[in-house]
């Protein structure tokens, strides 16, 4: 009984953590905060940290990802005869495109509320 009141005050301070923080985005309370936020962080911006970002971006794209994976595929399947693991490749490939492609719609649709 203690387990399901413990869970049930968290599911209800989270509701509402989260219906408050909801009505400060909309009634732009956070404005103020958020620039404080980004001008601290473009204040940190570097060239060397800026060219290091964007190749991690990179490798974590989706044309980098299925460019890896064919030689990966070719090698496991030919020179190392692994043939248990050919058909992890194909379907955690194309788990990967349609999980980047549903995250990328989701988060690119948000407003920025700046």
């Amino acid at each position: 009984m203690k387990f399901n009141l413990q869970l049930l005050i968290a599911f209800f301070g989270s509701l509402f953590g989260f219906i408050l923080m909801s009505y400060m985005v909309q009634a732009e309370h956070l404005v103020a905060f958020d620039r404080v936020v980004i001008d601290r962080v473009q204040g940190l911006e570097a060239e060397g940290l800026t060219a290091a970002m964007k190749f991690l971006t990179y490798i974590g794209s989706l044309k980098f990802i299925v460019i890896l994976t064919i030689p990966i595929f070719l090698f496991l399947f030919y020179v190392l005869k692994y043939r248990l693991g050919n058909p992890c490749f194909p379907v955690c490939c194309i788990y990967y495109t349609d999980f980047e492609q549903v995250a990328e719609t989701v988060f690119s649709s948000r407003p920025s509320g700046l």
